[in-house]
């Protein structure tokens, strides 16, 4: 059997600054859903797996069309617990119970608005850099030369490393965030600890609504504001 391209998608219980985030209802449909069907209607993936610690989201899951094999060890579901040792762990018991895995794909369901193109993409991206991983990115809000630190003085200093007076901002680089939204890498590199070398690929998003990442109630706010966006993009991407 070939080894096989696996989404995983983790969605533990707990969240102490937005409980019960995951099945909380977003445009009609839990959070989790969002995320499950956008990776299944993809068509990218030989499996689209959910790691949960919760038999409720695990019911979610596999209504929107993920398979869950297993829960998640309580020790994998805290606040302390690493995204790639909840992908090591998917990835042993995956290989353990179903078969080989060549590349896993991390969605985070905080992320409702990535769109299906994006997934196929973000893959080709992959592809395109032979095995390099690949991490998405959007634009900084502020660039570099804007940050500033305030001490117990209430002074303004400059942030450390980055020069305060820049004549022409065009002449420091661009600054991206990691937006969360998708994560690409080989198996081996997920067993030796990290998405990031010093080959890992940006994957770019320019849209700021697909980039939406809900972890506050603020945030939830922004993203039930853009629904009727999302919904018309939708609609126009099928």
């Amino acid at each position: 059997m070939r080894p096989h391209t696996v989404a995983l998608i983790p969605a533990r219980a707990g969240s102490k600054r937005l409980p019960g985030k995951n099945e909380r209802v977003l445009g009609g449909r839990p959070l989790l859903e969002w995320t499950v069907a956008a990776a299944v209607k993809s068509a990218c993936f030989d499996a689209v797996v959910l790691s949960t610690d919760s038999e409720r989201l695990a019911a979610i899951g596999r209504r929107s069309g993920a398979i869950v094999p297993w829960l998640r060890p309580a020790e994998l579901a805290t606040d302390q617990a690493t995204s790639v040792a909840v992908c090591q762990h998917a990835l042993d018991s995956y290989e353990r119970e179903v078969g080989r895995v060549s590349t896993l794909v991390l969605l985070q369901p905080t992320s409702p608005f990535r769109r299906v193109l994006t997934i196929r993409n973000a893959l080709a991206c992959y592809a395109e850099a032979g095995g390099a991983s690949v991490v998405s990115v959007s634009p900084a809000a502020v660039q570099p030369s804007w940050l500033r630190t305030v001490g117990p003085d209430q002074i303004i200093r400059g942030y450390p490393g980055i020069p305060v007076d820049i004549p022409h901002e065009a002449q420091t680089p661009a600054a991206w965030y990691l937006n969360g939204l998708i994560y690409v890498a080989g198996a081996d590199a997920i067993r030796q600890g990290s998405f990031y070398t010093a080959q890992t690929r940006a994957f770019r998003v320019m849209d700021r609504i697909e980039a939406i990442d809900i972890d506050t109630e603020f945030d939830w706010m922004m993203a039930e504001a853009a629904l009727p966006t999302v919904r018309a993009r939708n609609e126009a991407d099928e």
